[in-house]
């Protein structure tokens, strides 16, 4: 039958023709049920993960409403809870729907924890009409109930939304794995056809090897560093076939998801709430704690009569108490303004060699006191462009520190200098030194370490962090260095 060269030729090109042919047929049958595994995994994935976030950013946003209507921001706290339950349950049926196409190993985990979800969710939903008729009647009871009733549902919730996520990403991983292992299947096996059909043509098969790996190692590639939290991962869209669709739905799934976890306008928002709450209490505080102050003048002069000695330990108690709190409120209130950016042009000039000598003068008795050596320098630094009571605040804070944690015999000492426009101020001290972990934070609001003898009555661990946000607002660091058991130095830099 091949008796001819021309006919043995032709028997084996046939041949190859042939199997090639099969080849065409096993690799279009093979990329589309990788194509249909991968782009259905994902995209159900995609939709289920989403609804997931929704959920839980409605829930945020309702729990903000609630705060907003205790606050003074009643009516569009009310129009969040108005327009949000719809938003959660409407993402919730999404989720629920989705979990239908999920795999058998992940899916009965995901169907328990929505069922969770949703029962959680009518209890929340059954306490809204109470909360905003108690609002409307009286917002202490309204806030009562908001503590006592609703928080305990709202973290359940929040926990059961964070938990549903995690499920998804392992929905993910197990879909990625699946994908994988169809996509080295399939190379495997065009591969060893290749190899049979085309023989010494090895650099053709070769060729065809790397057009078809390389969009799933790119893939494979992608996936791990997804998982690995890199949500800028973006794989090259270059074929308009199903590696093409794939490649452009993982695009897509990748940008949602740096959205769903790149919003944080809405806790900037409580942030500031809680600033701004701060700031007013603070500010209230003050008339009344004003009026005590003084009717407890009044009675320590004897404006009322003279006064016996159990009374008057009460009122110079009552006194120290009020001069305690007077200092926190006001910390308080210049925390708050500083952290508020209230004041940041700075059209000021003071004579910051007159402002230090001043503090001093006012502080050695203290140190006296406490049988501390106060050693002081200064360069003969005049007008600078700083506001006088900013500088006041850091020497002040800076050196009540220093003599807070140095023992009796101890010393204490203060520089301030001039380095081209930076006003320099060091506070060094022979006291207990600060640990390496607690220099992390020493510079956090309401952090206070706790001295050898004992703290500052009234001292809530606001000082250093006004000095820190003095620091900021003039463009400057404010750092520490320090040794256990030998005493610490803090550096402030200001650009004035």
């Amino acid at each position: 039958m091949f008796s001819t060269l021309r006919a043995k030729l032709f028997g084996g090109y046939l041949a190859i023709l042939l199997l090639v042919a099969a080849l065409g047929v096993y690799a279009i049958f093979s990329f589309r049920s990788l194509s249909a595994i991968t782009t259905s995994g994902l995209d159900l994935n995609a939709q289920s993960t989403l609804a997931n976030v929704r959920m839980y950013e409605s829930l945020v946003r309702m729990n903000e409403g609630s705060l907003k209507i205790l606050g003074a921001e009643a009516l569009q706290g009310r129009k969040f809870l108005n327009e949000q339950p719809s938003i959660f349950y409407s993402e919730l049926r999404n989720a629920q729907r989705t979990v239908a196409a999920a795999l058998p190993s992940v899916r009965a985990r995901i169907s328990e924890i929505l069922t969770k979800v949703e029962v959680s969710w009518q209890q929340y939903e059954a306490l809204l009409p109470e909360f905003m008729r108690k609002a409307d009647a009286n917002p202490l009871d309204a806030r009562a109930f908001y503590e006592r009733a609703m928080t305990p549902v709202y973290n359940e919730l929040k926990t059961l939304t964070f938990s549903l996520f995690e499920e998804n990403v392992t929905a993910f991983q197990a879909a990625r794995q699946t994908t994988s292992d169809e996509a080295r299947s399939a190379t495997v096996a065009i591969i060893t056809v290749t190899l049979v059909a085309l023989g010494l043509g090895f650099i053709a098969s070769v060729i065809i090897a790397r057009r078809t790996t390389k969009p799933l190692q790119d893939i494979s590639k992608n996936l791990k560093e997804l998982q690995a939290g890199n949500l800028s991962a973006r794989l090259p869209v270059i074929t308009a076939d199903e590696l093409g669709d794939v490649s452009f739905e993982f695009n897509r799934m990748t940008e949602r998801l740096q959205i769903a976890f790149s919003d944080i306008t809405h806790f900037k928002e409580l942030d500031q709430m809680k600033s701004d709450f701060i700031a007013k209490v603070s500010h209230e505080f003050r008339t009344p704690l004003t009026s005590m102050k003084m009717a407890l003048d009044l009675l320590d002069r004897g404006a009322l009569g003279t006064l016996n000695g159990d009374q008057r330990d009460l009122v110079v108690t009552s006194k120290k108490d009020t001069d305690r709190l007077d200092k926190l409120i006001r910390d308080l209130l210049v925390i708050s303004r500083l952290e508020s950016g209230a004041s940041r042009e700075i059209n000021v000039s003071t004579n910051a060699a007159e402002c230090f000598d001043e503090l001093i003068r006012s502080l050695q008795i203290l140190f006296g006191e406490k049988k501390v050596s106060l050693q002081v320098y200064r360069e003969e630094i005049t007008d600078v462009a700083i506001v006088k009571s900013d500088l006041e605040s850091v020497l002040q804070n800076l050196l009540s520190n220093a003599l807070k944690f140095t023992p009796s015999g101890g010393k204490v000492g203060v520089l301030m200098k001039r380095e081209d426009q930076t006003l320099v101020i060091i506070v060094s001290d022979s006291g207990i030194g600060i640990s390496a972990s607690d220099k992390e934070r020493i510079f956090e609001k309401f952090v206070q370490l706790k001295p050898t003898d004992s703290a500052t009555p009234g001292s809530v661990g606001l000082g250093l962090a006004i000095v820190s946000e003095i620091a900021k607002k003039y463009n400057g660091t404010a750092f520490v260095e320090s040794i256990v058991g030998k005493g610490s130095t803090f550096t402030v830099k200001l650009k004035v």
